[in-house]
């Protein structure tokens, strides 16, 4: 079984900085090299400029006709890329995908596994290959596909939408070939601290209001402490305490991580996974969260960090933070989602859907 994964048309599959601020293809970026190291082919599907390690690159769009079809937009500041430009007759992803699916009817095999992680979007390619497997491997968003498996990143949202799809939680049913699989990281890319640590706190993150980033900045006024802001939009913050220092690529964001006192992620929504709060863990630095979502599953309390539910909770776990052990946070992180670990995952996961062609439900069983 052959993997064919099909990357994301806006941006390129690299550690570019400004591909830092699309989570999904940082994901694809390193689901290539994770799964090849665990013995499978992997052939990517994308635009120019690939840099991710795999056993085939087909370029599908180049920089030019990207470049004449978004114009001057730059998606990552704008939010139409979470909105109409996900639509699948955007002319983005109708070109996009039909070079893909042209590329790949000339590669693929029967038995070979199409992955993608953009939902609706990848609609067409869905359509036309209807007898191949296909699977959204790394679920975080709305629309996923109904005639494809789906890999969710935690089991609060593997819930959240198996309730919304079917329509009512109570008339909700599970789905045996669905799996939870967390994202996952690569390790180098976070340092570790286990020293002294400044004094400042953090928030990396877009800066909407249902990050959270305005929880961040009042508990930080009302305990007198500093804060760093590192995202994308929203209006530049005027305090005295707070400090916004632009978009941090990889090397800026692992300093930024392993030497903060913690990190805050007080996320009003049902967080899908929280990234940025496991990135801090990575580094051994304690998280600051609100209670739902992922974060649940994510976050032990009192030991990673803390998760709070009022304004004076979040003032006490600033406090609380420096009592916790950065070393003990960071093995356990790195233990759990490192790309060795979570790639045996992704493994055992995919055997398991290659039974399909046989057993499927009942192989392994063995009656006496």
């Amino acid at each position: 079984m052959v993997l064919h994964v099909v990357a994301l048309p806006h941006v390129s599959t690299n550690k570019q900085q400004t591909n830092l601020a699309c989570a999904y293809t940082q994901k694809i970026v390193k689901f290539c090299p994770m799964m090849h190291k665990v013995g499978w082919e992997v052939k990517l599907y994308g635009t120019t400029d690939n840099e991710t390690p795999c056993d085939e690159f087909v370029s599908c769009l180049s920089q030019e006709r990207r470049d004449a079809i978004l114009g001057d937009q730059e998606w990552y500041q704008k939010g139409e890329v979470y909105g109409v430009d996900w639509e699948p007759t955007h002319q983005l992803w109708q070109e996009f995908n039909a070079n893909v699916c042209a590329e790949m009817h000339k590669r693929i095999r029967p038995d070979d596994l199409i992955l993608f992680i953009t939902g609706r979007s990848a609609a067409s390619i869905m359509d036309a290959f209807p007898l191949h497997r296909k699977c959204e491997f790394g679920i975080g968003y709305e629309g996923v596909m109904p005639k494809t498996h789906h890999v969710y990143e935690s089991y609060a949202w593997q819930a959240s939408m198996w309730a919304y799809e079917q329509g009512t939680p109570a008339g909700a049913d599970g789905r045996y070939f669905d799996a939870v699989i967390p994202n996952y990281f690569e390790l180098n890319d976070f340092p570790v601290n286990e020293g002294k640590r400044d004094t400042y706190f953090l928030f990396m993150n877009r800066m909407t209001v249902r990050k959270g980033y305005q929880e961040a900045i009042q508990a930080c006024e009302f305990a007198k402490s500093r804060l760093l802001i590192a995202g994308i939009g929203g209006d530049e913050v005027v305090s005295k305490r707070v400090k916004h220092v632009g978009f941090a690529d990889t090397v800026k964001r692992g300093e930024l991580l392993s030497n903060a006192r913690a990190v805050f992620m007080p996320t009003q929504y049902l967080e899908p996974f929280g990234g940025v709060a496991v990135e801090a863990m990575l580094c051994g630095t304690p998280v600051i969260t609100s209670d739902w979502g992922a974060f649940p599953e994510n976050v032990r309390q009192g030991v990673d960090g803390f998760r709070c539910h009022t304004m004076a909770e979040y003032i006490k776990a600033m406090r609380g933070v420096v009592n916790l052990d950065h070393a003990e946070i960071a093995a356990h992180a790195r233990a759990r989602w490192s790309t060795e670990t979570v790639g045996k995952q992704y493994d055992n996961y995919f055997k398991r859907l290659a039974t399909l062609s046989g057993e499927g439900f009942y192989a392994g069983v063995r009656v006496e």
